[in-house]
């Protein structure tokens, strides 16, 4: 069952840091946090968009 405002919040939730990340210039970042910051923006624009989009069928029989 997807829960699409769960998901939409959860890849806001997990977007934030990683922008955060990418605009600002902290003292303690280091190529682990410039990782870790590309894997949380990731997922959470992937969940973002899995509840924009909601569930599609695998396979859509042609029709003949």
């Amino acid at each position: 069952m997807l829960r699409r405002w769960t998901a939409l919040g959860l890849g806001a939730a997990l977007c934030v840091p990683s922008a955060l990340l990418w605009w600002n210039d902290y003292r303690w970042e280091s190529w682990l946090t410039e990782g870790l910051a590309l894997v949380l923006g990731a997922t959470g624009a992937a969940l973002m968009l899995a509840g924009l989009g909601g569930r599609r069928p695998d396979w859509v029989e042609p029709d003949f």
